[in-house]
């Protein structure tokens, strides 16, 4: 999400002197039901999507709205314009908090409360999301008096790290809840999202434990480029062809990419020799993610935030109707679907994704097989497949081979995309009577494996 300085709205909120006591902070959170929630990026929402969203069980948009300035005498907030929020869907308000101190008394508090409802024209935002990536001492009282103030529920965004700070807890049981990035790819969209690494979600929440806190565990979507982008990446298909980029595991992110050819992709243009390093959670990372969620019994779990909602279309890790698709039951696999063709002794198979979900980026795990139940097989070409292989099966384990007769064959995709089609080439079975037995294997992103055949024909 962009901030757009040049029209940003300004407040400089006056506040007295009073000391103002601290709210105790509080102890107990009443059990609640779970809340799915999804940021909004600056291009707000529509009509239909908001129906989309509330028919898959989002409960609440956020929508950032700008920075509060506590470093002075009086807190000064700079709004940025709020994007246009169609739908019924309660919508919370996102605030950066810079400068927090000690000595910020309640009348502050209770003037950044003043400013915010002016902003919104008078009808409170369902909950202020405070983002806070300093905490000085002083933070956890200014968090309790904005929730004693505005009444409407009060979450601060808590990396991992600053759960491990005494004042990062303070906050939390001050606010009697917290939202924390856990999960995703590390974009700015969502601070602190790698923090903790391959630490069990248990184990990075620890520190909370026995603070009778509820959490909300945040999920950052929006994909991580190298070079940046500027914009939320399109499908990887084009990279994942062979004749357009080599793919390379090579990489502090997921994949590298050397383009080979010249290239048309996320609206730009890329030349022979350029490398991409790419990082995405698709449909499949995310199942992993609310599953793993769904194990931790303390400390309390109330929900989770996805962050952003992505934009329609065939995207980069995961598009909104991806998404929605997912909330509504379906995916996280490839809806696979194979059909057999055959002439006489000679077969083609061709392998449908009718979903838009993919599999993950892979030079060998994801393939459509082909073997004879007798005799041999004599294989035209690769079809639209990226590449082929001939073997044969030992004990049930696939072995390679290479210059000599093979009774079956594999063809592999790099990357099954979202309603991709492919088909083989034309694949002989020598002897008169064989059949051809068709199975396919496709790897996630998670690691998940599916799998399936046909019977034989």
């Amino acid at each position: 999400m962009r901030w757009m300085p040049a029209a940003a709205i300004v407040v400089l909120v006056a506040s007295a002197c009073g000391d103002g006591g601290r709210p105790a902070p509080s102890t107990d959170v009443a059990p609640e039901p779970r809340r799915a929630v999804v940021w909004l990026s600056e291009g707000g929402l529509d009509e239909i999507t908001a129906a989309e969203l509330a028919r898959v069980g989002i409960d609440e948009v956020v929508v950032r709205r700008g920075v509060v300035d506590l470093a002075g005498e009086a807190p000064v907030i700079r709004f940025v314009p709020k994007p246009p929020i169609a739908g019924g869907l309660p919508a919370g308000c996102l605030l950066a908090v810079e400068g927090a101190r000690e000595g910020l008394d309640a009348a502050a508090a209770a003037s950044v409360w003043r400013a915010v409802m002016a902003e919104e024209a008078g009808a409170p935002p369902a909950e202020i999301v405070l983002d806070l990536p300093d905490l000085p001492p002083g933070t956890a009282d200014f968090v309790a008096r904005l929730a004693a103030s505005a009444g409407v529920p009060v979450v601060p965004v808590l990396t991992v790290n600053q759960l491990g700070q005494e004042e990062g807890r303070l906050v939390a049981a001050a606010a009697g809840r917290c939202m924390v990035p856990a999960f995703g790819t590390g974009n700015r969209d969502l601070r602190g999202a790698g923090e903790g690494g391959t630490l069990p979600l248990a184990k990075k929440l620890e520190p909370l434990a026995g603070l009778r806190v509820g959490v909300r565990i945040g999920i950052a979507l929006r994909p991580v480029v190298q070079p940046a982008l500027g914009r939320w990446g399109d499908d990887l298909g084009p990279l994942t062809e062979p004749e357009n980029a080599e793919v390379r595991t090579s990489s502090e992110l997921d994949r590298s990419f050397v383009v080979r050819q010249p290239l048309e992709w996320s609206g730009r243009r890329w030349t022979p020799g350029e490398a991409l390093a790419i990082r995405w959670w698709d449909a499949s990372r995310l199942h992993a993610s609310l599953a793993e969620i769904d194990h931790v019994t303390l400390p309390e779990i109330v929900g989770w935030d996805l962050v952003p909602l992505p934009p329609a279309g065939a995207r980069l890790g995961i598009g909104e109707e991806a998404l929605v698709g997912y909330l509504a039951g379906e995916g996280p696999a490839p809806e696979v679907r194979c059909e057999l063709a055959r002439s006489g002794g000679t077969v083609r198979v061709t392998l449908t994704n009718s979903g838009p979900f993919t599999s993950a980026v892979s030079g060998v795990s994801n393939w459509l097989e082909i073997a004879a139940s007798q005799g041999s097989v004599v294989v035209s070409d690769r079809g639209s497949f990226d590449s082929i292989e001939l073997g044969t099966r030992q004990r049930g384990e696939w072995k390679a081979l290479v210059g000599e007769v093979a009774d079956a064959v594999r063809f592999r995709e790099t990357q099954i995309g979202p309603g991709e089609q492919l088909t083989t080439g034309s694949v002989r079975l020598t002897a008169t009577r064989a059949k051809a037995r068709v199975r396919w294997h496709v790897l996630l992103s998670s690691g998940q494996e599916v799998s399936g055949e046909l019977t034989p024909q």
